[in-house]
Order: structure tokens, then C-alpha cells, then sequence
């Protein structure tokens, strides 16, 4: 009788550990489908979720330089951000009248030299008896130089010829500009949505956003404009064909940092075989020693104040926007994170776990050691 008893008992701890594991291999599986869920939601909205922080990128970099007009010139915001636009586009309207017709004739010219290149680099590549027989299976020249013919038009007129772009495009400046006029709108609007007791927080938490973003922006535009200067100079110093497009290039693939600088290189690299091996080596020491700049002595001086995160981080931050989103993520994937570490440190590491960080606009955001 006692035994019969027990045989139920016995089985107890073997039940419960059976029902564990299925309710751990349930939760896994749903956590597993809650990602795949959110990995195609971001997938198909991805795009215009990012244009739409495109928009609200704008909006913080005009809304950096009328802060700026108004602490020199005592004006109504409205005025402010009608005079900030005017100055933007006549900048514009100038540097397009005198660098336009010489950037588009040396862009012309870029496109005619790196097809030359590559069949120059595939010559001599021939030459090489180890790599002749893998290069010989590689595609003839004249069908490498057709297909970068054929697809350099559609590369060069992808973001201004498509009803899309042009959409995104729109989309970006209406956005930009109507959070840019009247921000406290939009701000007490998103408010009403957060319960009373955390109201102040999120205005806290706005602000800090806001403010890191607008040291990020300053510091990136500031830093393309003297690595674009600094190139230029010194492509023209070593005598460079092209050096006002290849310096524009440079200037603009740089607001993406850590990979910008290295596609840059690329195209230089290519022009500079056309010229001879020595400029090949003129060109590496010359990017070589912008980028040292840039990264060592320009940015820390601009950014001192600006959030900083490792290179690991941002470099997987933007390989990883640009599987999901393409080259938009790359573009947008640094601001991303710059806005993450802000909401992560102020409310993760300071509400939740109590801790404290030196501060979301300083030298070093991580965790501040002392006690």
C-alpha cells in the first residue's frame, strides 16, 4: 500500500522538471518568433521608419543653427529659421555656381578613368604568372569596362531620378522643416502620451537627444568640410588628376565614419593607377595621413563634447543598418546608435539600475567607477 503511494510522489520532481523544460522551450520559441517578427516589420518599414529620422535629423541640424543665429541676432524663431533656410540655400546656390561646372567636368573625366584603370590593373595583373590562370577565368576587360559603363549612370543618377528618392527626398524636407519651425508643438504632443509622474524624465530625456544629435551633426558636417579641403589640397599638390571630385567624394563618403574614409580611398586608388605606381604610394601616405588627422586631432577637437562610442560599436551598428536597410542604414546607422546610447544610459543604466553615468554629453558615456 505504502509503495503505491509513493510511485506518484517519486514522479514528482521528474514531472515538473519535464514541464521547465517545455515551458523554457515554449518561451524560446516565441522569443525566437517575436524576433523574426520584428526583423520583417523592420525589413518592410525599415525604409521609411529611417527617412523619417532623416527628417527629424534635419530638423536637429536647422534647428542647431538657429539657436545659433539667435544668440547673436535677438529674433522671433520664426524669423530665425526663415533666415537660417535663406543662408542654407544661397551657401548652396553660391557653391554650386562656382565648383559646379568644374566638379561635373572632372566627375565626367573620373568616369572615364576608372574603367581605363581597371583594365590597367587587369593587365598587369596578367603579368603575374601565379595569378594569370585565375585571372584568365575572370570576365574580359571589355566586359568588365561595359558593365561599369552600363551601371555607372544608374549609380550616379540613382537618388535623383527615381519617383522614390524624389519622394524621400520631399518627405525629408517637410519633416525637417515643420519640427524646425515650431518644435514645442510636437514635443507637448508626444508628452501627452507619457504618464504624468514621468513627464519630466522624457523632457529631460528630449533634451538630452537633442543635444547630443546637434554636437554629432556639427561635428560631422565641420569634419567633412576640412577632410574635404585637406584632400583636395593635397591631391593638388602631388599633381592628381581630378582632385575637386575626388576631394568631394571624399568630403561627403566621411560622414559615415570608419567606412566612409576607407571607400574613399578606392576610387583615389584607381585614378592614381592610370598615373603611374608612385602616385599609388603619394595617394595611400596622403589618405593616410587626413584620416590620422581626422581621427586624432580634428574630430576629438570638434567632438569633445559629443557622445562617445568605440569603433566596434559603430562598426557593427552600420554593418548591421546596412544588411536590414541598405545604404540609408549605413548613412543613418552611427545617429541611431548616438540616440540608443543616450536613451539606454539615461533610462536603463540610471533609472533602472540606479547607477550613474560621467554624462550623456561628455568625453567618455560609460559608466563612471567612482564611487
Amino acid at each position: 500500500m505504502n509503495s503505491k503511494r509513493q510511485e506518484p510522489t517519486m514522479d514528482k520532481p521528474h514531472t515538473a522538471r519535464a514541464s521547465t523544460f517545455t515551458q523554457q522551450a515554449l518561451i524560446a520559441v516565441a522569443l525566437g518568433l517575436l524576433a523574426l517578427a520584428i526583423a520583417y516589420f523592420l525589413r518592410e518599414v525599415g525604409g521609411m521608419l529611417l527617412v523619417l529620422f532623416a527628417g527629424v535629423m534635419l530638423a536637429v541640424f536647422l534647428d542647431g543653427l538657429t539657436r545659433l543665429l539667435c544668440r547673436a541676432v535677438p529674433l522671433p524663431r520664426r524669423w530665425a529659421i526663415s533666415i537660417t533656410v535663406l543662408l542654407l540655400l544661397s551657401l548652396f546656390g553660391v557653391s554650386l555656381w562656382f565648383l559646379g561646372p568644374p566638379l561635373a567636368s572632372q566627375l565626367a573625366q573620373l568616369a572615364e578613368r576608372i574603367p581605363q584603370a581597371i583594365a590597367q590593373i587587369h593587365a598587369q595583373l596578367l603579368r603575374v604568372p601565379w595569378i594569370s590562370p585565375l585571372m584568365q577565368r575572370l570576365p574580359a576587360p571589355q566586359q568588365l569596362l561595359s558593365i561599369s559603363q552600363d551601371l555607372m549612370p544608374r549609380i550616379l543618377g540613382l537618388f535623383s531620378t527615381t519617383i522614390g528618392a524624389l519622394m524621400s527626398a520631399f518627405i525629408v524636407l517637410f519633416i525637417g522643416l515643420y519640427l524646425a519651425v515650431n518644435p514645442p508643438i510636437y514635443m507637448l504632443a508626444a508628452r501627452r502620451l507619457i504618464p504624468l509622474a514621468k513627464r519630466r524624465r522624457m523632457d529631460e530625456l528630449f533634451m538630452a537627444i537633442g543635444q547630443a544629435l546637434r554636437h554629432w551633426l556639427v561635428g560631422r558636417f565641420s569634419s567633412m568640410i576640412i577632410v574635404g579641403l585637406l584632400t583636395g589640397l593635397g591631391l593638388w599638390a602631388i599633381g592628381m588628376p581630378v582632385p575637386i571630385s575626388l576631394a568631394f567624394i571624399t568630403g561627403l563618403v566621411v560622414f559615415v565614419p570608419y567606412i566612409g574614409p576607407v571607400l574613399s580611398l578606392i576610387p583615389a586608388l584607381l585614378v592614381a593607377f592610370t598615373v603611374s605606381l608612385t602616385m599609388v604610394l603619394y595617394v595611400v601616405v596622403l589618405y593616410a595621413g587626413v584620416q590620422f588627422l581626422e581621427g586624432y586631432i580634428i574630430t576629438p577637437m570638434i567632438q569633445e563634447r559629443a557622445v562617445s562610442l568605440p569603433p566596434a560599436f559603430l562598426v557593427s551598428a552600420q554593418v548591421i543598418a546596412g544588411v536590414l536597410f541598405g545604404i540609408l542604414g549605413v548613412v543613418l546607422a552611427v545617429p541611431l546608435a548616438v540616440m540608443i546610447t543616450v536613451i539606454v544610459q539615461m533610462l536603463y543604466i540610471e533609472d533602472v539600475l540606479g547607477d550613474r553615468t560621467i554624462g550623456v554629453m561628455g568625453d567618455d558615456p560609460w559608466l563612471d567607477t567612482k564611487p
